[in-house]
Formats: C-alpha cells, sequence, structure tokens
C-alpha cells in the first residue's frame, strides 16, 4: 500500500525544465541493520522496488510518497535513515539542506551558498563547501551540529567523502584544485592542480578527474588515491557524466558521454572501467537528462519525450543496456535521488 505523508513546508510554483540529481545505491541490505553507533542503516532498494526520486512536489520512494514542498526548487534528493536529506535551491537566492522525516516532519540543517552536498556511507554526515565563508564543514544530519569544519585557501566548490578523508575541489583564477582534507586535521594536503574531482569511490580507493584548460573543462583520467599522481588511464573522447553520482556503488565503474556533447539529452552514456577506463557497457536512448546507479547492476535513467523537457520517462536499465519503462513522469521538473 502507497502511504502518503504532507510535510509542512512552504509552498511555492515549480518551474519548467528539468533538473536532476544524481542517484547512487547499494546492495539491498536488511531494514534492521545498524550502523556502528546504534542508527539504523540507510535503507537500501530491493531488487523490485523503483528508483527514488522527486516530482510534481512529492517525493517517490519505493511504496512510499511524500508530499514535499521546497522553499525554492529540489537541488538534490538522498535517502537516509529514517528519510531524506534535501539540497533545496532557494527562490530567494542561496540554498538550504534540510532533513525530511518519514513521518513529514522538517528541519533546516544549513543555509547559504552550498554548491553542493554528500553524505557518508551510512546517511549519519553530510560534508559540503561553505563558500560563503571559505571552509568544508560535516554536519550531523539529525542534529544539525557541526562536527569538523577546514578553512581552504580559495573558494570551495565541492566536497565528496573517500572513506576516512574528503576530496575537496576548490576554485582557483585559472581553474579549480583537488585537495585531501584528512578529517580532523587542520588543513588541507594539495593533490592536483588546474583539475576538478568529477567523481570519488565511497572507499577512497580511485577517483576520476578532469584537467582544466582556463574556463575549458578537458580530459577525464583516472587515480588511484593510495598513489595520487600516478595516472590510471586517460580519456579525451569522453567526460564523466553526473560528476559526483557517476561512479557505482561498489566504486570500480562509472558513468561517461561523448565529450562533444554538452551533457543534456545524449544519445548514448557509456559504462567505463574504472580503473582502466574501458567501456564495459553502454545505454543507448534518445534525450537522456540524466543517469544514476541503483545498485551495483542497475541504472536509473530519465528520458525526455520531447524537445520541450515538459514529460519524462523513468526506466530501470541493465549496464548492458536492457531497459524497462518504470514511470511516465507528467512534468518537466524532475529529480533522480540517490544514496549516500
Amino acid at each position: 500500500m502507497t502511504s502518503v505523508v504532507v510535510v509542512a513546508a512552504a509552498a511555492v510554483g515549480l518551474a519548467g525544465g528539468v533538473l536532476t540529481a544524481q542517484l547512487r545505491a547499494d546492495l539491498p541490505e536488511s531494514p534492521a541493520a545498524e550502523t556502528p553507533d546504534g542508527r539504523p542503516a540507510t535503507k537500501r532498494p530491493g531488487a523490485d522496488e523503483d528508483p527514488l526520486y522527486y516530482a510534481a512536489a512529492q517525493i517517490h520512494d519505493g511504496d512510499t510518497t511524500i508530499a514535499y514542498s521546497p522553499a525554492g526548487l529540489v537541488w538534490d534528493l538522498v535517502a537516509v535513515p529514517s528519510g531524506w536529506v534535501v539540497l533545496e535551491n532557494a527562490l530567494g537566492g542561496g540554498r538550504r539542506i534540510v532533513r525530511v522525516q518519514e513521518d513529514g516532519a522538517t528541519a533546516v540543517v544549513e543555509s547559504g551558498r552550498i554548491p553542493t552536498i554528500d553524505l557518508s556511507a551510512d546517511g549519519s554526515r553530510v560534508v559540503y563547501p561553505a563558500a560563503d565563508s571559505r571552509k568544508v564543514v560535516i554536519r550531523d544530519v539529525d542534529t544539525g551540529e557541526v562536527e569538523e569544519r577546514v578553512s581552504t585557501p580559495e573558494t570551495p566548490v565541492a566536497a565528496q567523502f573517500a572513506s576516512g578523508d574528503v576530496i575537496v575541489t576548490t576554485k582557483v583564477r585559472l581553474g579549480r584544485n583537488v585537495s585531501r582534507w584528512q578529517v580532523g586535521a587542520g588543513e588541507l594536503t594539495p593533490l592536483w592542480t588546474k583539475s576538478t574531482a568529477d567523481v570519488v569511490a565511497g572507499d577512497g580507493s580511485v577517483m576520476a578527474l578532469s584537467t582544466h584548460f582556463g574556463a575549458r573543462r578537458g580530459c577525464p583520467f583516472g587515480v588511484d588515491l593510495d598513489q595520487s599522481r600516478t595516472k590510471l588511464w586517460t580519456d579525451c573522447d569522453v567526460r564523466v557524466f553526473g560528476d559526483a553520482g557517476s561512479m557505482s556503488p561498489d566504486g570500480r565503474r562509472l558513468l561517461a558521454v561523448d565529450s562533444r556533447s554538452d551533457g543534456l539529452g545524449p544519445s548514448w552514456v557509456s559504462v567505463l572501467d574504472a580503473d582502466t577506463g574501458q567501456e564495459t557497457g553502454r545505454i543507448v536512448e534518445d534525450l537522456m537528462t540524466e543517469v544514476g546507479w541503483y545498485g551495483e547492476d542497475r541504472l536509473a535513467v530519465l528520458v525526455a519525450t520531447d524537445l520541450n523537457l515538459r514529460r519524462s520517462r523513468l526506466l530501470a536499465c541493465s549496464t548492458s543496456g536492457d531497459c524497462e519503462q518504470v514511470a511516465r513522469i507528467p512534468t518537466g521538473y524532475t529529480v533522480l535521488g540517490r544514496l549516500p
């Protein structure tokens, strides 16, 4: 039975266009599982469950539908124990991190210039760049309390958990730099200059970066984080698609599109081996607006039904390209959710 909960939040009109976030998922595990500190583990989807997504002022998560009206536009949606974390793009400027409980209760975790968020593997902590103060901050999702923070030499634009560390991308005049923050340390350790950390494996074993030539984003390359100066591969024919959400749950595969594509409506998305850069699978659909992982070998694919992006189809696909339709979405504003 589908349950519907009305969330008390500021109601606003929805804008047109497709705005999507990435989907990441781990293998299914028991709902009764707990994290090391005793919290319930983040719910993992079963093989027959639909992907997590937001559309038409509702969060759809398996057999649960939650009415949710953000104070702006939903930018990112992540499943955590007993609910979700939403990054909103506020209409008045700036963004908000909001904790949404399964019973409909909401709480603002933080607001300000927050380009991105990432959740720890157990969903208990959120890390984000605080661009206003040039800091990277880790907060407890439930209490909102600051657990750790570090100052950055340049404006931070992205932060991603990598096992016990955080990979930080900062903006500089001629591009971006990538550093490692060993949580608890008072400073960053530089890794790469003139590069962007596109995606980082959750276990911290490998990441894919893109070089920068001025304002232009160039060839992606794989890096072994244990030997951060070692390039595993370089491929100038593709670019990482989906940034932080493009890495598979096991950290061994990532998503890429034709380097000539602007990323809006590509006709194919390639599955690459993260260690070699070799293609291991491909999804072929016209007007794809977002693709994300939904299990080790499953992908959620959002496809626009027309060039105006007013309606979408949600597909569940294997990495070999076999797809089936999960839902038709009669609105142009849709956000794929993800798991930490």
